[in-house]
Order: C-alpha cells, then structure tokens, then sequence
C-alpha cells in the first residue's frame, strides 16, 4: 500500500541490537553450527570466535553476527539484550 510503513507503527531502528550498522560489501559471513544451550556455551564462543578472526577490528559487526550463531531460546535471549 502506498503511503504506508510494512512494519504498521513498529520503529524499525528499534529492532537492531546495533543502529546503523554498515557492513562492509565484501563481508562474508561464515556458516556457523547454532547454539541452542543443550552443548558447550565455551565451545560455541570459541569456534565463533576463530571463524570471525577476520573481522576483530569491528566489535560492532562481531556483535551483529554473533546472533546468527544462536538459535531457539538463546536467539530469544541474545536479541532481547540492550
């Protein structure tokens, strides 16, 4: 419909964890196993750290991917965070 917001009267800016976040062209985001809380929290960190070595000079983007590794109840948890 012209003239409206496909959101109805949700802020979108207020759905990111970080607002206005500029992802790099040539990022690629590595395939990550989801964490769901039934394995190792330590584990899950660790790999997500080793597969985002490139990236650790942008604590931003670190943060924005890290939700991409989560899933169920610990997707729930992580976007709920301020």
């Amino acid at each position: 419909m012209e003239g409206t917001n496909a959101l109805g009267s949700i802020d979108a800016l207020k759905l990111t964890l970080i607002p206005r976040l500029v992802i790099p062209p040539k990022v690629k985001v590595p395939d990550f196993e989801k964490y769901d809380s039934t394995k190792c929290l330590m584990a899950h960190v660790t790999m997500y750290c080793h597969k985002m070595a490139a990236y650790t000079y942008d604590d931003n983007l670190l943060i924005h991917c890290f939700q991409d590794s989560l899933t169920r109840s610990t997707f729930r948890w992580y976007n709920k965070l301020n």
